[in-house]
This record gives structure tokens, sequence and C-alpha cells, in this order.
């Protein structure tokens, strides 16, 4: 959409407040579609295949990634996942970066896990912050890192 516009030799800086906002509303008309509330959001995302599915399902619909890119530019969360983004739309929760969702993650993981335990946590997490969720978790998936995608 975005590159269609530039492409178009618009001039995006007097245009792109009413991109945004159509934007916003096409995705928040189509978004309970896939999900009904935040918490269902979370369940979906917290799981490779169904992240997958519903991602798919998105870009069926004509929000596929490049889409959710331009998203995150235009609501400032370039740092967040796209799970943040989605989130931001439909429920206006505010954007967390992979930093802040680690933070309040570790807090929980600490109550929870065994020294042990933590370390390795601590390992992976240290690679989702610096590598973002879909080169860090592409394929697989514990329960014990459903804990990011919690309150």
């Amino acid at each position: 959409m975005l590159f269609q516009i530039v492409a178009s030799g618009v001039n995006i800086q007097s245009h792109s407040d009413v991109y945004k906002a159509q934007f916003l509303e096409v995705l928040f008309g189509t978004l309970p579609v896939f999900f009904n509330d935040e918490t269902q959001l979370r369940t979906l995302w917290s799981t490779p295949d169904t992240r997958r599915k519903l991602l798919d399902g998105l870009a069926e619909k004509g929000f596929g990634k490049e889409q959710l890119f331009e998203m995150q530019q235009l609501i400032n969360a370039e740092k967040s996942d796209l799970f943040d983004v989605l989130a931001h739309v439909a429920y206006a929760t505010q954007p967390l970066t992979p930093e802040e969702r680690v933070g309040r993650a570790m807090a929980q993981i600490g109550a929870i896990f065994n020294s042990q335990q933590q370390v390795f946590l601590d390992f992976v997490l240290s690679h989702y912050v610096d590598l973002g969720v879909d080169e860090w978790i592409k394929d697989w998936s514990h329960p014990s890192l459903n804990h990011l995608w919690k309150k």
C-alpha cells in the first residue's frame, strides 16, 4: 500500500495521516475474523504453528508481512514484534520492545522455574532480544516461553 502511494507520486507527508487512518480502519475491521480478544491473540501468537496460520490468513486478506511492517513504522513500533502491532490496532495496547517484554516475563519466570531452568531461559530470551521472534522461534516452542506474551 505505502509503496503503491510512493510509486504514484503522492506526497506521503501530506497524506500519511489519511493513509494511517485508512490502513488502521481496514485492519481493525479484519482482525475479529482471526481472534476475538487479546487472550486469544496471545494464545495464537505463542505457538509457531498458530502464529504462522494467523499471519498467512492476514496475508490472504491483504495484510502480509510487508504491510504489517509498514504499520510498525506508522505507529512507531519498529522495535516491537508484529504481535504488538496487532494488539495495538485491535486493543490500543502500548507496543513493547523485546527488552521490555523479557523484563516483564523474567519476574514470572523467577517465581516459577528453578535456577537451572532460569539459566536456560536467560540464554534463550537473550537471543529473542537480539534476533526478534521470527528468527528466534521459527519452528519450535516450549510452554515455559509462553510467559513472554502474558500480561
